[in-house]
């Protein structure tokens, strides 16, 4: 049965959130979209978020005795996070959401901004799935019994990965619904490498901290790598002049390729 976030019309509206992610009047036109079809507090959040993004900062930071704009707004938008965050946004259980700020230890948990995700933060097996601990990967399990021409247990579909033998993740799902810009990994962190040039710094992602398939997909999707005998493999990214670090530039480039990963039609399960 398809829900009202998968209708046509919503995810078209999705789509032009994405094509212009600066952009305020998508979003503004999301949010009439969903209160004409009922959604009346996801539409009110949507402009809440908007209209609190543009407006003056409160001078006195008085916080809830304040009646200025941004204030007002900040009450509102907690009001409802409050109220209907987690069904709203979270993926699954435990996740935290917040429209301030998401730090390694609150992941994983997600960021709204201007009313939807913005930014997605947890463990690497969470966010793209792992090895099924109850069929051990295989897809199959024993069925307690023993066919009686081969003497072989009866093996069934493991009903917990439905015989595909990986544990789905929540990126694919979240990104599909959301206009997710960032992806962080938070049980990963890029290596510093020491490199021929003075003066710079490298930071890369070496080889065994990720499966063969992640190192690929860096390769195909982000062209701000180089190789140097840092290390055979290894995917380094430099200062540069863009303002940002080169291990700001190492998380992302993984956060690209996540995000490429999870929007492919038909993705290769990538390994725990």
């Amino acid at each position: 049965m398809t829900t009202l976030y998968e209708h046509p019309d919503y995810l078209a509206l999705l789509a032009a959130i994405r094509a212009t992610p600066d952009d305020d009047l998508p979003r503004k036109v999301a949010a009439d979209w969903l209160e004409e079809h009922g959604e009346h507090d996801r539409a009110e959040f949507i402009r809440v978020q908007v209209e609190k993004n543009v407006a003056p900062w409160c001078r006195f930071r008085s916080g809830s005795g304040c009646e200025c704009t941004s204030c007002r707004l900040t009450r509102r938008e907690t009001a409802l996070l409050d109220a209907h965050g987690r069904a709203w946004f979270t993926p699954a259980d435990g996740w935290a959401v917040s429209a301030t700020s998401l730090t390694r230890s609150e992941a994983p948990g997600v960021l709204v901004r201007r009313g939807f995700v913005e930014r997605v933060a947890g463990p690497l097996n969470t966010l793209i799935g792992e090895e099924c601990g109850r069929c051990g990967g295989v897809g199959w399990r024993p069925q307690g019994e023993v066919d009686v021409e081969t003497g072989h247990p009866v093996e069934i579909q493991c009903s917990a990965c439905h015989g595909t033998g990986r544990r789905r993740g929540v990126l694919r799902g979240l990104v599909r619904r959301e206009p997710v810009r960032i992806a962080e990994v938070t049980d990963r962190d890029p290596v510093r490498r020491d490199v021929m040039y003075p003066g710079h710094q490298a930071w890369g992602w070496d080889p065994d901290q990720f499966p063969p398939e992640i190192h690929e997909a860096i390769r195909a999707v982000d062209s701000h790598f180089g190789e140097l005998p840092g290390g055979p493999g290894s995917f380094l990214w430099y200062e540069s002049e863009v303002g940002l670090s080169a291990k700001d530039l190492a998380q992302f480039g993984l956060s690209r390729v996540l995000l490429a990963w999870a929007v492919a039609k038909d993705p290769p399960p990538l390994p725990a």
